[in-house]
């Protein structure tokens, strides 16, 4: 059985609990969150990169006010979006956070594509740009 690695890196110095928490049902893709957040790219950087073996995820967040966590999704169609993971948020209002997570399920030479969900404690939610992986192009995995 393969492990994933989580690794969660602050960009504050302080010391933090991290808390467990669980995903606040959401049922709406909030158009005011939306508005307030023209451009999701600026409200969140994310990529997705092949490694020898696993699929590397990384996002970055300016700022996590309201922001309960994250939930990563996969597709092989372009469509239909599952979800691989889900990360608790670190950050507190002003501060950002930084994230890393290692997809080491097994892959043949397919496309991949994944997103996060932005999940706030509101329950509404945002999508991150989807990030394509190609690895029929790639000799990795």
């Amino acid at each position: 059985m393969r492990l994933t690695a989580t690794l969660f890196i602050l960009f504050s110095t302080s010391a933090f609990a991290l808390a467990q928490q669980q995903a606040v049902p959401v049922s709406h893709q909030s158009d005011v969150w939306l508005e307030e957040n023209e451009n999701a790219n600026d409200a969140i950087q994310f990529s997705a990169d092949a490694l020898p073996d696993a699929i590397e995820l990384f996002w970055e967040v300016r700022r996590e006010e309201a922001i309960v966590g994250y939930e990563l999704q996969r597709s092989t169609d372009g469509k239909n979006f599952q979800k691989v993971a889900w990360i608790a948020s670190v950050g507190e209002a002003e501060i950002g956070g930084s994230y890393l997570h290692l997809d080491e399920t097994s892959f043949r030479k397919e496309i991949i594509q994944y997103r996060i969900k932005v999940v706030r404690k509101d329950g509404q939610y945002l999508y991150s740009s989807t990030q394509i992986v190609d690895l029929r192009l790639s000799n990795k995995l």
